[in-house]
């Protein structure tokens, strides 16, 4: 007979149990799929970064879009060099909100900056006849920044740094999984299928479905005043705001699209002319 005893006692003599420690491993989670979607060795992501300088020369350049004010992401403790991203989603700001960068220090006095501007300059009251860039991430700047802009990306920013980060992180998990699990009951006969992970905690803030009528069924949805997004080929993709967005939004929205594939709303010739902006 096998007991917890037997099995413990075998991890005791087992003589690769030490490799355990040098894998990250998610509290709660046993993998039993032969590591297809398992845990990596804790040196994984240092080792790719190192390979990419070696085989490369370059540095890497964090795409931050669809992070920044969706999930906690540690720029300095991975090693970043360089990050952008956009203050229009998560970050509240708003249409035409300014994009942002990040220079790690070790790079700021050296890295250069091919879009040279008047507000990068080491002295721009000086009216110098060639360009002299600023000390550290000043020369990054380029022009004169659009005040207003700025000012609607500040209050979308003051509003997330009052949140709690937990909480942050924790919402939109939870909207996504309700969100996907309202629209497998309610359209699951329609044909929506999930293209995100069907693992919350590795969506961020947006939950995407397959359907070959991807674009006109958004174009619907808007009109009844449900604003999501079309990606090529066949993707709705919804994004929820977690500062804003409350779960009765989620069946609200729901509600919509089963309307919309119930009476094949989405069938209107209207809604195929395809925009600029999907």
């Amino acid at each position: 007979m096998i007991t917890s005893e037997t099995l413990s006692a075998l991890d005791r003599e087992d003589s690769l149990g030490s490799f355990r420690e040098q894998f990250e491993l998610p509290e709660g989670v046993i993998y039993l799929d032969g590591n297809s979607l398992g845990p990596l060795p804790r040196r994984t992501l240092t080792r790719l970064i190192d390979v990419t300088r070696e085989e490369w020369g370059q540095s890497l350049l964090w795409d931050l879009a669809h992070s920044a004010g969706a999930m906690p992401v540690d720029l300095n403790g991975a090693h970043a060099d360089f990050a952008v991203g956009c203050g229009y989603k998560y970050l509240n700001g708003g249409p035409g909100a300014p994009a942002f960068l990040f220079v790690a220090a070790r790079h700021q006095d050296a890295a250069h900056q091919p879009l040279s501007g008047w507000m990068g300059h080491a002295a721009p009251f000086d009216f110098e006849q060639c360009y002299r860039p600023a000390e550290g991430i000043t020369r990054h700047l380029a022009g004169t920044p659009a005040i207003l802009a700025l000012v609607a990306l500040e209050e979308g920013v003051d509003r997330y740094l009052e949140a709690d980060a937990e909480d942050l992180r924790r919402k939109p998990i939870l909207m996504t999984e309700c969100f996907a699990a309202l629209v497998a009951q309610e359209c699951g006969d329609h044909g929506p299928t999930l293209a995100s992970p069907a693992d919350a905690g590795n969506r961020g803030s947006q939950v995407c479905f397959r359907h070959e009528e991807g674009y006109a069924i958004i174009q619907a949805l808007i009109a009844r005043g449900v604003v999501g997004d079309f990606r090529t080929p066949d993707i709705l993709r919804f994004g929820l705001a977690p500062l804003y967005l409350r779960y009765q939004d989620l069946w609200s929205a729901v509600t919509h699209l089963r309307h919309v594939m119930d009476k094949r709303e989405w069938d209107n010739p209207d809604f195929r002319i395809k925009a600029a902006v999907t």
